[in-house]
C-alpha cells in the first residue's frame, strides 16, 4: 500500500515538474516581450509624413530549426517616404513596403496587421530579440 502511495506522488511530482519547464518558459517570454514592446514603441522616433497605424506582438520561432524562441514587435507604418528613406531612419531593422489586403509581420508565428492596406505607403518594421526556449520555439 505504502509502494503504491509512493509511486503516486512521485508521479504527480514528475507531472508538476514536466508542467512548469512547459508553463514558466512562457510565461518568462510573455513578460519580457510586453517589457520588450514597450521599449520598442517609446523608442521609436518617426520621420515627417510618418505615422504609426497599429503594431503587434509575439513569440515564437521564424527560422524552423527548433532552438529558440525570439520575441517579436512588428509596427505598421503609413508614410509619404520611400523605403529607402525609412531605412535611413530606422538604419538597420528590417523594413517591408506591403502589398496586397492582408498583411502579415512575422507570418510564420502569424502575427498579422487588422488595418486593410490596399493601396501603396504601408511599410512594416520588425523588430526581433532572443528569449529563453519555450514551447512557441520548437
Amino acid at each position: 500500500m505504502k509502494k503504491a502511495a509512493y509511486a503516486i506522488i512521485a508521479i504527480a511530482l514528475v507531472c508538476v515538474l514536466i508542467s512548469s519547464l512547459i508553463y514558466i518558459p512562457g510565461k518568462i517570454n510573455d513578460y519580457n516581450l510586453a517589457k520588450y514592446t514597450k521599449e520598442v514603441l517609446n523608442s521609436i522616433d518617426l520621420p515627417e509624413k510618418t505615422e504609426m497605424v497599429e503594431y503587434v506582438a509575439g513569440c515564437g520561432n521564424s527560422t524552423g530549426a527548433g532552438d529558440h524562441t525570439d520575441l517579436y514587435v512588428a509596427i505598421l507604418l503609413k508614410s509619404e517616404l520611400s523605403w529607402q528613406e525609412l531605412s535611413k531612419t530606422f538604419g538597420r531593422v528590417h523594413i517591408v513596403e506591403t502589398r496586397g489586403d492582408k498583411t502579415l509581420a512575422m507570418d510564420i508565428i502569424g502575427l498579422e496587421f487588422k488595418t486593410n492596406t490596399g493601396d501603396n505607403g504601408y511599410y512594416i518594421v520588425e523588430f526581433r530579440k532572443s528569449g529563453i526556449l519555450d514551447w512557441r520555439g520548437w
